[in-house]
């Protein structure tokens, strides 16, 4: 599956009319915090919960898309956007770590 298809899914979803972004970005955290809850569980009982893992995390992504379109963005927008950022946050650490050794 391709983002497009994704941002489709998601506009096509049960979730319409739009929920409010706020709510949007609150069940978001809460879905993150179920990821967070599986590797807890992971840690404490010393088992593999990869699988409730992965589905904790597309319940994430739905909700992050979600709230993505709410502010007019697609997910390969949040996507470029990031790939963006990251490589500027890398070419300023290259920076500084030249300029310490210079």
């Amino acid at each position: 599956m391709i983002t497009s298809e994704y941002d489709k899914y998601v506009d096509d979803s049960v979730f319409h009319p739009p929920i409010d972004r706020n709510y949007t970005a609150i069940a978001l955290a809460g879905e993150i915090g179920e990821v967070c809850n599986e590797i807890k569980k992971e840690i404490r009982n010393k088992e593999n919960r990869g699988d409730k893992v992965l589905l904790e995390l597309g319940d994430s992504l739905h909700y992050l898309t979600a709230l993505a379109h709410s502010y007019g963005f697609t997910l390969r927008d949040v996507m470029s956007a990031n790939i963006v950022k990251l490589e500027n946050r890398k070419e300023e650490k290259r920076r500084l770590v030249n300029a310490r050794y210079k």
